[in-house]
């Protein structure tokens, strides 16, 4: 169970977020339950949330039985910004449920999106929160039902010739402000030292060739002592995320390291990426401390969590 991390954001009076963790339960898992009602809204944890999931403040907006019509926030000409700072003022405007699993971040409306975020379904019959089944008595998914994340996704190395992609999903990475410190875009000659030979690159492509994420290795220190210790980075296009890319191609670095000569994966991730932090933990890292005040990102200083895998 636990190798397999569930968070729900959930709200115990709303029908579908009590359907989806009743399908999350279902399923055999045993998820962290996030009562967001009780425990308020962070700007960081706010903006993580909606990249991971590949949503807009606007479409992660709840309109009914909360007072987004009273506060003007149905206007048009509405800001991203304004709308954070009423979430964080107001956290039932936030539609719910979200859930993060290794395999992603989904706003689950309709709750049966769930199921796409899962390494396994719930045995049947299980219907919808409008009566409609979900599972059939059989277990499977009844027609137009998305059954679990399968193969989507085809891991390679990286070749030089991807730079221009990589660069592209890295610097929608800077635009989201919650996976790093940097804040000037990327050029593909920026990236020609990722293809030294030396440290794995590897990436997860679609049927049709195009690259959906991204995972790459970087010198540690100078130090022969630390040869084997290599920092590393993942990241999924926008339209990807939510679908398992970036599992792929860190899974396949993962196996990558070894034959390159690592013995040690390290990064550091803002505790507030959900998404990533259960992306981490699904694939063998360990949490190993908190840098405090690590950086400034906008004028702000942000703790990093450190994170570590033994390959």
């Amino acid at each position: 169970m636990n190798q397999f991390p569930v968070v729900i954001h959930h709200n115990p009076e709303c029908g579908t977020s009590r359907n989806v963790l009743r399908m999350i339960e279902a399923a055999g898992y045993i998820p962290t339950v996030i009562l967001y009602l009780e425990t308020g809204w962070t700007r960081p944890q706010l903006l993580a949330l909606f990249a991971a999931a590949n949503v807009t403040a606007r479409e992660a907006l709840r309109e009914k039985k909360t007072p987004a019509a009273e506060l003007g926030l149905l206007e048009p000409g509405v800001s991203d910004a304004q709308l954070i700072a009423a979430m964080i003022a107001h956290p039932v405007l936030v539609n719910r449920p979200f859930v993060a699993t290794p395999l992603g971040v989904r706003l689950c409306r309709p709750s049966e999106i769930v199921f796409d975020l899962l390494e396994r379904l719930p045995a049947g019959p299980l219907a919808k929160e409008d009566g409609e089944p979900a599972i059939d008595a059989s277990g499977r998914p009844v027609p137009g039902i998305p059954s679990t994340a399968s193969d989507r996704f085809v891991a390679r190395a990286a070749l030089s010739a991807d730079a221009a992609a990589l660069a592209a999903i890295y610097n929608q990475g800077i635009e989201d402000r919650v996976a790093t410190f940097e804040t000037t875009p990327r050029t593909a000659a920026d990236l020609g030292g990722w293809f030294d030979g030396k440290h794995p690159a590897m990436v997860a492509t679609l049927a049709s060739g195009d690259i959906a994420a991204y995972a790459v290795t970087f010198a540690y220190a100078d130090r022969c002592v630390y040869s084997g210790v290599a920092e590393f980075s993942v990241y999924t296009r926008r339209d990807q995320r939510g679908l398992g890319a970036g599992r792929v191609a860190l899974a396949s670095l993962i196996e990558a390291a070894p034959r390159a000569g690592l013995w040690k994966l390290v990064s550091r991730v803002f505790p507030e990426n959900a998404a990533s932090r259960a992306l981490l933990k699904s694939v063998g890292f360990r949490e190993v401390g908190l840098h405090r005040a690590h950086g400034k990102l906008d004028g702000t200083w942000r703790d990093v969590i450190v994170v570590e895998r033994l390959v």
